[in-house]
């Protein structure tokens, strides 16, 4: 008797111990059985926190841009699986996802279940301290293969190399990666403990970790590299390109960084990115039957169908929140301005970009104003001049700082800023003219530089120069590691053009002649 009551315990101990384990790891559904389907990939990059088209028409805004996200997972099922993600730049670009540090757009992406990013370069706009609020937040996962700690060589602690996900069957490897670029083109002083490496090699070693040890059926790459396109869409060149021609075991990539949108297949792999703002989105379908994989990529431009996208109320009803919290201050009125003042970081020197330069001289009485082209991410339209304007023109915190500069490293810095081949922007200035000589070799076509007065500036002697800290230390690729008596006001830049511009009932400006080429 003694023994079968040992026996029925030990049998109950069993089955408790067989659940347990049961229960136990991350829940995944069950890939034991492989059977044909279609896993869709929709993707988005560069969203810059574009929650309304206050800044352009052409941006759907938050409600819209959901909504046409969730038509597509709304059709989810075994035949057709959807999964979401997003190619980083998610937060910095508006006043309401400034200045709540990008709350806002992790509600969003829980209406849209978006599922991995890649780290963007805006991501450092703030530090390295909100990756796990945001992840937390926003319900999703950073993945980032080619970002290191600098000290211990390790895998940064914010982010994973790479995800796996498990729909309808199958296994599909994610390898995040993030520009190489982002050691210039964010603050130096946020990314100076980590250390960017190379794409492909960390591609290449996860692709084949996923195949041989995983066992996934596709491999994908959810990137932010930079990529190039002809007139037509079709990609043509670029941080992608480089990458499809030297990786191996991958499927497909996701591109953004660039702003452009692009399709294609280079080197077997298909080729995916989208532009800014949420307007466009991008689907990389993997159709698996038996044993093969077939890919196709294409782009849904929202842009060209918004009168017929509805727009989702959930999300709408988060917007409209936010904006009554934050709406005293973004709609102050700080001045009018009378006739629009334009930018466009390609094309040459800009209304914009001369003006913001000028109060720059203004407010730190330098005799040179110098700024980069994508500090300025918009246009100021003609009207009211709002505090929600200002942070959506000038949505970085970069504050004021003054030098001295040699007339020579005052050259060799616009020498690179007017050169189109660094694709940078173009170099805003102000308190000098200049003179190019096209015909002459790059980093030797400036002929002439002189003051305002007419003076020549001379390439032996100091001049003083207004800027911001991101261009200071050298982002963007200038350099500024010569110049004397550097200070960092501590001043933001933003804050202070708010106080100099609002000092008048309206802005007079008329943009001076100060580039001529010969």
């Amino acid at each position: 008797m003694n023994y079968f009551k040992r026996l029925k315990r030990y049998l109950w101990i069993l089955v408790a111990l067989t659940l347990l384990l049961a229960s136990c790891g991350k829940a995944t559904e069950n890939t034991s059985q492989r059977y044909d389907t279609t896993i869709n990939f929709i993707s988005f990059s560069d969203f810059h926190g574009a929650v309304d088209n206050a800044t352009s028409s052409k941006n759907p805004g938050m409600d819209k841009f959901v909504a046409a996200i969730k038509d597509y997972t709304s059709k989810d099922s075994k035949e057709e699986g959807y999964v979401v993600v997003s190619g980083g730049d998610n937060y910095q670009g508006t006043a309401m996802s400034n200045l709540s540090h990008g709350k806002v757009i992790n509600e969003m992406f829980r209406e849209i279940g978006l599922t991995y990013s890649a780290i963007g370069n805006h991501e450092y706009d703030w530090g390295t301290g909100y990756f796990e609020t945001w992840e937390k937040d926003g319900d999703f996962e950073f993945l980032a293969a080619n970002i290191v700690d600098k000290k211990t060589g390790a895998p940064v602690k914010y982010a994973q190399p790479y995800g796996i996900v498990e729909k309808n069957g199958r296994k599909i490897g994610v390898i995040g990666i993030s520009t190489p670029e982002t050691s210039i083109t964010t603050l130096l002083e946020n990314v100076k403990d980590i250390e960017f490496t190379d794409p492909i090699e960390a591609v290449n070693k996860y692709a084949k970790l996923l195949r041989e040890e995983d066992d996934v059926d596709a491999v994908v790459v959810l990137s932010h590299l930079g990529s190039e396109s002809d007139d037509d869409g079709a990609v043509t060149g670029g941080e992608v390109v480089t990458l499809a021609n030297k990786i191996e075991g991958v499927d497909a990539i996701f591109c953004g960084h660039t702003h452009n949108a692009v399709q294609g297949v280079i080197n077997g792999v298909q080729i995916v990115g989208t532009t800014n703002n949420g307007r466009e989105l991008g689907q990389v379908s993997l159709a698996f039957k038996g044993d093969d994989l077939t890919v196709t990529g294409k782009l849904d431009n929202l842009t060209s169908r918004l009168d017929d996208i509805s727009s989702d109320a959930s999300t709408k009803t988060i917007y409209e929140t936010y904006e009554v919290e934050l709406s005293p201050m973004l709609n102050q009125v700080i001045t009018t301005l009378p006739e629009e003042l334009g930018h466009d970081r390609n094309a040459g020197q800009t209304d914009l970009g001369q003006y913001s330069c000028k109060l720059l001289t203004e407010i730190t009485g330098c005799q040179i104003g110098l700024f980069n082209a994508g500090g300025l991410r918009t246009s100021l339209e003609a009207g009211d001049v709002t505090v929600g304007d200002m942070y959506t023109i000038f949505p970085f915190d970069n504050t004021i700082v003054t030098m001295e500069l040699l007339g020579a490293d005052l050259k060799s810095n616009l020498e690179y800023g007017l050169n189109p081949e660094n694709e940078v922007g173009t170099l805003q200035y102000y308190g000098i003219n200049v003179t190019v000589d096209k015909s002459k070799e790059v980093g030797n076509r400036i002929v002439s530089i002189t003051l305002l007065d007419g003076t020549k500036v001379e390439m032996d002697k100091y001049y003083t120069v207004a800027t911001n800290n991101f261009l200071a230390t050298n982002g963007d690729g200038f350099d500024f590691s010569n110049a004397k008596e550097v200070l960092d006001e501590g001043v933001v830049l933003r804050d202070a053009m708010i106080d100099a511009i609002g000092k008048a009932d309206q802005i007079e400006f008329k943009r001076e002649t100060n580039y001529t080429e010969k």
